[in-house]
């Protein structure tokens, strides 16, 4: 996650989006890393001007809020 945010922060937004995902991947059952790696991909995915993979992302955080 600290590799994604830190992309997202060079606007290196395709290499965050994919470091946020790996990370989903390898999260196992961390739900707050989940949802901060879901969060990181709505901001991505708005910066990158895609609205209906931000709104998609959103929702699957909203999903692991505990």
């Amino acid at each position: 996650n600290r590799l994604a945010r830190y992309r997202l922060d060079s606007s290196a937004l395709d290499q965050a989006i994919e470091c946020a995902r790996r990370s989903n991947s390898l999260a196992g059952g961390d739900d707050a890393l989940v949802r901060s790696n879901w969060e990181l991909l709505a901001t991505a995915y708005e910066r990158r001007g895609d609205v209906a993979a931000a709104r998609d992302a959103r929702i699957e955080a909203e999903r692991f809020r505990g």
